[in-house]
């Protein structure tokens, strides 16, 4: 976990560095157009105005290569990160109840069936889906979400939802979430709702009623 931090470190402070280099060289490429406009004898005739269309094209011409650079370089530094970050996790015992200080990959911890997963403490880990997952007496405390939906449903039966995995009786303490959907019984709403954070893309159930009753 350690060196992939570091190394988004070290590719923040590359991408500082050539922004620096790129506006060096842009004004390099516009000083030395511009002297060569001026040592032109050709156009020696049109004055200082060649000198500064001679600076403006190289210039041009600089940025647009500079561009192209920049923009396969910033493609090859996101892929990079995105490989590193899924590919570093640490290993797991899924048979243990606390976890402190760890990069946890959810389908390290899935039993087997992908039934359920009871009873555990997740404290100041990365805590990286994809995953669905529904809460049952869970606790979510001071966590940061990364690209995490929540999702108020009102089930018509009893059933728990066949394509979320359930959590029961487990916490989420001071932990980044990434990835995850989190399917929360619309009687929940609330108290999850005031925990902070959570990125609703249904309703607020209160308001779905109002908006029931006020239809034509």
């Amino acid at each position: 976990m350690k060196k992939f931090w570091s190394w988004l470190s070290n590719a923040s402070n590359s991408i500082s560095i050539w922004q620096f280099i790129s506006g060096t060289v842009l004004v390099a490429g516009f000083s030395l157009s511009a002297w060569a406009g001026y040592a032109s004898i050709w156009l020696d005739s049109y004055g200082p105005i060649a000198w500064l269309i001679c600076g403006l094209i190289g210039s041009l011409n600089i940025a647009f290569a500079l561009y192209i650079v920049s923009v396969a370089r910033t493609k090859w530094i996101c892929a990079t990160l995105q490989k590193q970050f899924h590919a570093e996790h640490d290993r797991i015992n899924p048979q243990d109840v606390h976890f402190l200080n760890r990069r946890i990959s959810l389908g390290d911890l899935l039993p087997p069936g992908n039934v359920s997963v009871s009873g555990k403490t997740f404290e100041n880990c990365d805590i990286v889906g994809p995953l669905n997952i529904f809460p049952i007496a869970t606790t979510i405390m001071k966590c940061k979400y990364v690209t995490c939906d929540y999702v108020a449903i009102k089930p018509i039966t009893d059933e728990k939802p066949l394509n979320a995995t359930v959590f029961e009786n487990c916490r989420f303490i001071n932990c980044r979430i990434f990835f995850v959907s989190f399917l929360v019984l619309e009687e929940n709403y609330e108290y999850f709702d005031s925990m902070g954070g959570c990125h609703w893309i249904t309703r607020a159930p209160a308001q779905l009623e109002m908006d029931l009753y006020s239809a034509p």
